[in-house]
């Protein structure tokens, strides 16, 4: 069976491309378990809630500053569009397009330490249903 290896995905943060910027990311499309347990029932008994997805990039931050910088800083605090598919190239099947609403709040840190890349790592909150499409 073959395996993905990503090298050329889509990411974008309000219709930017980002992916020059990022080594790393994971979208967790988590949905809350609600616990419907009831006294005398045999075992714990939950239903599915509400999504609660969470959108993590780590980021290499650019010589350039202005490149990555300008892009995230004027966005602090408003929400925007997200769009990831593991390979650049047409959506399909096996190269789902996965998009929705984040909100970014606050500001990302920067990091490094010397004679190492200067990189970050942000978590986003989706304030959206996260769609995926295959076509």
């Amino acid at each position: 069976m073959a395996k993905i290896v990503m090298k050329s995905p889509t990411i974008e943060i309000d219709s930017n491309d980002l992916a020059a910027y990022i080594g790393g990311l994971t979208l967790n499309a988590d949905i809350e378990e609600v616990d419907v347990t009831t006294f005398g029932a045999p075992a714990r008994d939950f239903q599915a809630g509400i999504e609660n997805p969470t959108l993590q990039l780590d980021l290499v931050h650019p010589e350039a500053m202005s490149s990555l910088d300008g892009v995230l800083w004027p966005l602090r605090g408003t929400r925007v569009s997200f769009t990831i598919r593991h390979q650049s190239g047409a959506i399909g099947t096996d190269n789902p397009e996965y998009t929705g609403t984040i909100l970014i709040a606050g500001s990302y840190a920067l990091g490094g330490s010397i004679g190492a890349a200067m990189t970050s790592s942000v978590t986003f909150k989706v304030v959206s249903v996260v769609s995926r499409a295959t076509a």
